[in-house]
């Protein structure tokens, strides 16, 4: 047994960079109580108990090992959450604020690979969506979880949301008709 994990440790430290986690921590962050919510039955609520604490060891082993980590939730309900997922990978994995930034918007076009488009930077030739803020997501990165901090909105370079621009005041709880959603929802 103890061969065995060895190994395996081996084979993480070594083709880590290789590999690439979208770890959703929002969806199982959300069984992180000790009440069932009224969404849940007594069943559910222990499953998602521990689908978090795998989860949440996943995520720790990944930082650990040098995985590289991208932000992501799972649809229905709020597709909107990386500013969320950005501060959970900092808050309860010990991420530093770049790390978790660079998780929520560099690493995510790395989830595509030759597919992806040509996003997650800002150079030229590459896709122009950004973010403008209030402030230093550096100092507070609470920030990015709160629609009204962000001033701007640019998807592949065009505007979306600005002080001027009253369709999209609240992009984060009510994403652009661009933006794919299912329609059962």
């Amino acid at each position: 047994m103890i061969f065995f994990s060895i190994i395996i440790l081996f084979f993480l430290f070594y083709f880590a960079s290789y590999f690439l986690q979208v770890p959703t921590i929002t969806i199982t962050q959300s069984f992180n109580q000790s009440v069932c919510p009224p969404q849940y039955d007594q069943d559910q609520f222990k499953k998602g108990q521990e689908v978090l604490i795998h989860n949440s060891a996943s995520v720790r082993l990944a930082i650990k090992t040098g995985i590289t980590i991208a932000t992501g939730t799972d649809c229905p309900g709020n597709c909107a959450m990386v500013g969320q997922e950005i501060n959970y990978l900092k808050d309860y994995f010990g991420m530093s604020e770049l790390e978790a930034i660079q998780a929520g918007t560099a690493h995510g076009p790395l989830t595509l690979g030759k597919l992806a488009p040509f996003s997650g930077q800002l150079a030229a030739g590459y896709v122009a969506d950004i973010l403008v803020l209030n402030n230093n997501p550096l100092e507070k990165l609470a920030i990015l979880k709160d629609p009204d901090e962000i001033t701007h909105v640019f998807k592949a370079g065009k505007l979306l949301k600005s002080p001027q621009n009253e369709l999209c005041l609240n992009v984060a709880t009510n994403p652009p008709d661009m933006m794919w959603m299912p329609k059962d929802l």
